[in-house]
């Protein structure tokens, strides 16, 4: 005979649950997220054509990517060498601190939105 390992109810229904989660994650939100920002590009550029407005890329640009380009950039890049050929801290640490600093100054909302309100 062969002997079957038992799974209380409970757990099969918590791992289902974090199986569909996982699923919706990795699966359907991604599409879901290109469908809406398809749409909002298409709404934007057709506002902008009637009305002749542009608007600034970065206000448009995800956080993460703003992040990067922040952190990548060869002046800031050129002031941490600076800093430790002056202070002898290591790069790494600076680095570090950079990107601290970058967290705290680009909004964690809306870019656009964020300099709209003045805060």
């Amino acid at each position: 005979m062969t002997d079957l390992v038992g799974v209380p109810l409970w757990l099969l229904v918590v791992l289902a649950g974090l199986a569909l989660l996982a699923a919706l994650e990795w699966l359907l939100l991604p599409s879901v997220r290109w469908y809406f920002r398809r749409k909002v590009r298409h709404v934007m550029n057709e506002i902008s054509t009637r009305f002749r407005i542009e608007l600034p890329e970065f206000k448009l640009t995800r956080r993460r990517a703003l992040l990067d380009r922040l952190t990548t950039d060869a002046r800031v890049l050129a002031a941490v060498q600076q800093q430790v050929i002056e202070s002898g801290v290591p790069r790494d640490v600076l680095i570090q601190r950079v990107h601290r600093y970058a967290g705290e100054l680009v909004p964690a909302c809306n870019a656009h939105v964020y300099v709209r309100s003045g805060a």
